[in-house]
């Protein structure tokens, strides 16, 4: 049988935070002390008001485990205060006999699921390995802001850009709109990506999205000096852009032969 001691552990585990939410003390201690064992920050919360108080006085996890019936319950404070924060993959917590309820959550809001009782310990660090390495590394969440130059930084837990030295605010939706981008750096993401992402229990439309967009842009575009700003290429999505060309070369569709455009 596979133990934990058995598996390859990320050098990157003791840097990622990963919350834990759960009524009952017994479930909760063996959840948190397989997680701890394995080399992870663990946060652990036998009520969704008490994960509350965890994440105003720490910040953000890299990763929340939460019982279903709590992520229902008290009212949605847990959901909403999770939800509007950036980008957090959630592992559903079920009992064997609530695997209906397990889907459900999978496909409203969590990235996997895990039946609690009985706990397999090495199923719960391979699945909690496979969602972190699924969504990128997130060590730049941790306190420091994350530089990208002299003239632009993020600080993500903040929900604040710092421009030329200036602090901008950050809604919720642009602080993981520039998440995401700033995880694929180099790369397009999809407009139908962005849109499950930004928005996955709404039917959210290209519009939306796009007043998002140029909100965001104009929030972190620098007059003064080299700046970021956020591009998008028809039928392939979004970008973030350093060193931006003057946008007569792009609408002429100068760059990689392509159709640049501003939205």
């Amino acid at each position: 049988m596979l133990k934990v001691n058995d598996l390859k552990l990320s050098p990157d585990s003791a840097f990622q935070r990963i919350l834990i939410v759960d009524g009952l003390p017994e479930t909760l201690g063996v959840l948190c002390h397989t997680l701890n064992k394995a080399g992870y920050e663990v946060w652990c919360a036998g009520s969704s008001q008490k994960a509350l108080n965890l994440i105003e006085r720490r910040g953000v996890p890299h990763l929340a485990l939460i019982d279903v019936h709590l992520w229902y319950s008290d009212g949605g404070q847990l959901r909403q205060r999770l939800n509007a924060i950036q980008e957090l993959p959630v592992i559903a917590l079920a009992a064997a006999d609530q695997e209906d309820v397990a889907i459900q959550a999978l496909e409203q809001f969590a990235e996997d699921y895990l039946i609690k009782k009985p706990l397999r310990a090495a199923e719960l660090v391979a699945r909690v390995q496979r969602i972190l390495r699924r969504v990128h590394d997130y060590s730049y969440t941790l306190n420091s802001p994350l530089r990208l130059d002299d003239h632009f930084s993020i600080d993500f837990s903040g929900r604040q850009a710092i421009v030329e030295g200036q602090p901008v605010s950050l809604t919720p939706i642009e602080t993981q709109l520039l998440h995401i981008l700033v995880q694929n750096a180099g790369r397009y993401v999809s407009t139908g990506s962005l849109l499950n992402r930004l928005w996955p229990l709404e039917s959210a439309g290209e519009r939306r999205l796009h007043v998002h967009v140029s909100r965001l842009r104009r929030k972190i575009e620098s007059h003064t000096a080299p700046t970021y700003t956020i591009m998008t290429k028809r039928d392939l999505g979004y970008t973030i852009w350093r060193d931006l060309p003057s946008p007569e070369r792009l609408l002429s569709g100068a760059l990689d032969g392509g159709r640049f455009q501003y939205v």
